[in-house]
């Protein structure tokens, strides 16, 4: 769920205007500030990878996402003392890319990207595995692809591994994947070509008066557009022709009945190849044709060599944003040739060309060297598709990868052969386990045969060379995974983000005795049985008791949207989580980087501090007692639904689209007296113990809520970021689980009042 929101991210520039006035009071930067990367701190972070270095400072690499006009490419580089106050590298950690990602991604220098790095520290070096997936890469999308870098400081700059230090590596390339695949040398045919085109888009409504496609009128009556899910080409949103053959011309006679109130809302232009998966999307602003994702086909391709180049004459989306205006009546001309694959759009209004957009179709051949592009072991399938009910139906994207390291003593779990693990996977394919040499980071694998064997190629080379599958797969949007084992509990930890990231992200949790699962949560669910069927019970979003979700405490600050995850034990042995976040009171283009503590109950399972890492603020309080913990409490109860919800959640959506019933929008608090006497009283009745210390200083808690079930978990101090005045932020608070339901509770004292 990545690609469109990520790469949309530096369009919104031109909203900074209308959140200027709200103040964030834990973090430097200013929304105001967001295209100097300098002054970002833990504004403008996603997808963060958390890293301790030996002299114990923190780093905190990031996918390159950004506000406003600040896109940067090349990753970026966050670092810190004490978790809390944070300065941003203001300078690219990779300069040197990779060639294999440039040429199987269809990226060129200029432009290049990458997506949620991991990096650790052996022999003095530093080692990041970095991935993309994109959409229309190739004709056979998705395609995506994981490689090695290398640096002499955590600043870098990362190198490719084969350039870094060529006597060891003569490629860098961990795996890659091209959906639907072939052995052999295919060639991109237009002899048997057939188009489709639509138009419609974003606007809150468009109507059409009529099509005509070469000359010959397509349309009885008018047809009116009201604002859907702008990537979804079959809904209400759009209309078209097909069966597009040969040379043609189609005039679009078009009114803009109410075209929103945000001016990146417009209307476009959207031709497709349904055969070859191939198109352009046009839009009068720079963003949108670039590269999008409409449907599962690839739109909008663009480049040299192996794609179709866009031009057009508007030059950004401000520019744009005077051509839609209520009642504007447009006349849309689109000239298509097949002898050259040339797209020609002009834009009429009042008889004078007001837009134009050019476009030159896909030209070149493609020579697939793989053989299982899968990437999981699909039996006699291998990579291809094979029915409508099989899991890579979906598409899949080998992104995200994370060492598998036990918490408890910071290391790196191992094989038989002493390969680390590794996970890797995401975008409804599923998340897999595979292996790397321990010395040199290379990809590994056992043959059938029970051979290993250390490749000096991309695991997608070889046809054992497959992942393991353990959660996820069924169109199911797990991504961002990462797997950890704890021995002192003697279980392995799978934790997902999922979801749509932008408006319904949240993290899951599933735990197994078995490095290989089944990973199961707190409600025995298994998330590996998922699916993207919304109303059944194995509904992904109703899989993985939630850790962290959208939530907001009584008279604070909400949260929604956490995500991208990363885990790592510090020095001191703390396990902390960090996650990027959206707000309820910014729009989506703000995120902020947050850092939590992870506790573990008595019976094995992870509760996190839901206010962020302090730095230690508690130290010097006063011992907890039942005395001091009894007070008032803002409480969350999370929940988790196979349900959908339609409607516009918040003011910058684009679009009525159908999010997750309970991860969609922050989860209220309820107000809760923790008595002296061990009774609960307000919203919920029932009753807590305070169990004082265990065995690491840590002081549980069990809490009964009557109806609901039994929580076990952990009260302590914390610093409340979120609260919105001036006022003393200490707090007590709570986090526990519940096996009866196998959901989370936890809460803050109000004694701030």
């Amino acid at each position: 769920m990545k690609i469109r929101h990520i790469l949309c991210l530096s369009t919104f520039v031109l909203f900074t205007s209308c959140v200027s006035s709200v103040p964030f009071t834990k973090y430097t930067a200013d929304t105001q500030d967001a295209t100097e990367q300098a002054r970002w701190a833990a504004l403008n972070c996603h997808d963060p990878k958390l890293f301790q270095d030996d002299d114990g400072t923190y780093y905190v690499y990031s996918t390159d996402a950004s506000i406003g006009n600040a896109h940067k490419n090349g990753l970026q580089l966050r670092y810190s003392k004490d978790l809390v106050n944070w300065t941003t590298y203001d300078k690219a950690v990779i300069t040197v890319w990779d060639n294999d990602m440039l040429s199987w991604m269809n990226q060129k220098k200029e432009t290049a990207s990458t997506w949620a790095p991991t990096v650790i520290k052996q022999n003095g070096k530093y080692y990041m595995f970095h991935g993309l997936i994109a959409e229309g890469a190739l004709p056979n999308g998705p395609t995506a692809w994981i490689g090695l870098a290398i640096a002499d400081s955590p600043f870098g700059p990362f190198v490719p591994a084969h350039v870094y230090d060529s006597k060891t590596y003569s490629q860098s390339t961990l795996v890659r994947y091209a959906w639907e695949s072939h052995d052999d040398i295919v060639a991109y045919s237009y002899d048997d070509e057939s188009f489709s085109a639509y138009i419609g888009g974003e606007m809150n409504g468009m109507t059409v008066n009529s099509i005509t496609v070469n000359g010959e009128k397509k349309t009885d009556s008018k047809i009116n557009l009201s604002k859907d899910n702008w990537t979804n080409l079959k809904g209400s949103a759009y209309t078209g022709v097909n069966n597009l053959k040969g040379d043609f011309t189609i005039k679009y006679d078009v009114t803009l009945t109410n075209p929103g109130v945000n001016s990146w809302e417009k209307w476009a232009f959207v031709l497709i190849d349904e055969k070859h998966r191939s198109g352009w999307y046009m839009r009068a602003d720079s963003y949108t044709n670039n590269a999008t994702a409409l449907n599962n086909v690839a739109a909008n391709l663009y480049g040299e060599g192996h794609a179709a180049s866009v031009s057009y004459s508007i030059p950004d989306g401000i520019a744009a944003a005077n051509l839609y205006r209520k009642d504007m009546r447009l006349l849309v001309n689109v000239d298509y040739k097949v002898s050259d694959g040339s797209c020609v759009l002009s834009v009429y209004s009042n008889g004078a060309v007001i837009y134009t957009a050019k476009a030159s179709r896909f030209v070149s051949n493609v020579v697939y060297k793989t053989v299982n592009t899968s990437t999981f072991d699909t039996k006699e399938t291998v990579g291809e598709k094979t029915t409508a009910t099989d899991r890579w139906a979906y598409g899949f994207g080998c992104i995200d990868p994370e060492f598998v390291t036990d918490m408890a003593t910071g290391n790196i779990m191992k094989n038989d052969f002493g390969d680390y693990y590794m996970t890797y996977g995401s975008w409804k394919g599923g998340i897999a386990l595979i292996t790397v040499d321990s010395k040199t980071f290379k990809p590994t694998y056992v043959d059938s045969n029970g051979v290993h064997h250390v490749l000096e190629a991309p695991l997608d080379t070889e046809k054992e060379a497959v992942g393991k599958l353990l959660v996820g797969g069924e169109g199911a949007s797990y991504e961002g995974a990462q797997l950890i084992y704890n021995s002192d509990t003697g279980y392995y930890y799978m934790f997902v983000s999922m979801g749509d990231l932008t408006y319904e992200y949240r993290i899951g949790v599933g735990r197994s005795k078995n490095i290989e699962g089944p990973y199961l949560d707190a409600s025995a669910r298994d998330m590996g049985k998922v699916n993207n069927i919304p109303g059944s019970p194995e509904y992904y979003h109703n899989v993985g008791s939630k850790i962290l979700g959208a939530y907001k405490f009584a008279d604070e600050r909400g949260w929604r949207s956490p995500g991208g995850q990363s885990i790592w034990r510090n020095a001191e042995g703390k396990i902390l989580l960090a996650n990027h976040t959206r707000t309820d009171f910014l729009a989506s283009y703000y995120f902020y980087l947050q850092i939590h503590e992870m506790l573990f109950t008595s019976d094995g399972w992870p509760v996190l501090n839901i206010n962020e890492y302090d730095g230690n603020a508690a130290n010097g309080k006063k011992e907890l007692n039942k005395a001091v913990i009894s007070g008032l409490y803002d409480v969350v109860l999370t929940k988790r639904s196979s349900e959908l919800k339609t409607g516009s959640r918040f003011p910058d959506m684009t679009a009525n689209t159908a999010f997750s019933a309970e991860d969609a929008f922050a989860t209220p608090s309820v107000r809760l007296s923790f008595n002296p006497d061990g009774s609960i009283t307000g919203a919920m009745k029932g009753s807590w113990t305070y169990s004082g210390k265990n065995k690491d200083g840590n002081d549980k808690i069990d809490i009964e809520i009557t109806g609901v079930g039994s929580f076990t978990g952990f009260v302590m101090y914390a610093t409340d970021f979120s609260r919105i005045e001036s006022v003393t932020r200490s707090t007590i608070t709570f986090s526990t689980i519940s096996t009866d339901c196998g959901e989370y509770l936890f809460g803050n004292k109000r004694n701030y009042r």
